[in-house]
């Protein structure tokens, strides 16, 4: 089972396609508003430091910036500034931050301290690496556990640590509740915020919380990545039906995908029936479901038909019916 765990993750994005963010969102306040909102979110500040005239900066800001994954990621890690070094607060940043060549990147936290930068362009696995890294070097899961195991719960050292767990991919959702506990008014705009960061499962009440108040985070946000975060949960609770084996769940996720996302809800559905399938060992669900997805959503995609074929090779390979289906895969790809 561990190892169709392992097989199971490396398909999921190539036979899930999700509709995910465009790029980075970047804070149009400034340095000092996005230090208060560091401060708030437990987030660290991202810098792209750059000038008008630099070549390198122009094709990240047309390329790796707009990269989905790239997106995906400093849009859950960080509150993302660009700051051209020549205009505006800009010259007094770089002489505060000893800013020398073009682009510089910066990861700041809440203090203004300098967490971790770097010098010029990065392809987009070089610059998520970058994120990561410094995620790794800001991690203080561990400095709020030692004060929530004390005694400490206000408010904001929950948030924080609620925020700290799910940068560090730790389990968050239970201090993320204990947080929501204390709170009265989920309107605030910084509990609107937390609500759409935090929530990461369907089968939560933070998903409910998200619900209720959709219309005004999409105000803050954009309905696209309400949409992205919804599908993402859905997700989420049919990879944890997945590994317990516990088909109401994936029936939970398709549910609330249809309710609050109907326009993606019968791919979806199908997706999930593939993901559960393979998880599980189920041959005929998997083949079922990996025969409606190809007809309908990829037929004639040789990528997506070796992505099954191969799925179904390494994990039923005594499956007859299975096997055809995978037969007829290697003949398109």
């Amino acid at each position: 089972m561990k190892f169709i765990s392992t097989f199971l993750l490396a398909v999921l994005f190539s036979i899930v396609q999700l509709n995910a963010q465009k790029g980075i969102e970047f804070f149009h306040g400034t340095f000092e508003e996005a230090l208060e909102e560091s401060k708030t979110q437990g987030k660290l500040i991202f810098v792209d430091a750059y000038a008008e005239w630099c070549g390198p900066c122009k094709r990240m800001a047309a390329t790796v910036f707009k990269e989905e994954s790239v997106g995906n990621y400093y849009n859950s890690n960080f509150i993302n500034m660009k700051i051209d070094m020549e205009k505006g607060e800009g010259p007094a940043l770089a002489k505060k931050y000893r800013v020398s060549a073009y682009p510089t990147f910066f990861f700041i936290d809440e203090n203004g301290e300098i967490v971790a930068t770097a010098k010029g362009g990065r392809q987009t696995e070089q610059f998520i690496e970058l994120g990561e890294n410094a995620m790794k070097k800001y991690d203080k899961s561990g400095d709020y556990t030692v004060k929530y195991e004390a005694g400490e719960r206000s408010p904001e050292l929950l948030r924080k640590y609620a925020y700290a767990l799910l940068a560090s991919k730790k389990e968050h959702l239970k201090i993320a509740n204990e947080y929501f506990d204390t709170q009265s008014d989920f309107t605030s705009e910084a509990n609107l915020i937390a609500i759409y960061d935090l929530m990461s499962e369907a089968d939560s009440r933070i998903f409910d919380l998200f619900i209720e108040h959709k219309a005004a985070i999409i105000k803050l946000k954009t309905e696209e990545a309400v949409l992205h975060r919804i599908e993402v949960a859905c997700l989420a609770s049919v990879k944890k039906a997945t590994l317990y084996k516990y088909p109401s769940l994936m029936e939970e996720a398709k549910v609330k995908m249809k309710a609050n996302y109907p326009q993606k809800y019968k791919e979806f559905s199908i997706k999930a029936e593939m993901i559960y399938g393979l998880g599980t060992t189920d041959a005929g669900l998997y083949t079922k479901a990996s025969t409606k997805y190809l007809k309908k959503y990829a037929k004639n995609n040789a990528v997506e038909y070796h992505n099954v074929a191969k799925a179904i090779s390494t994990t039923f390979g005594e499956d007859a019916k299975a096997l055809k289906l995978a037969e007829n895969g290697r003949k398109i790809s």
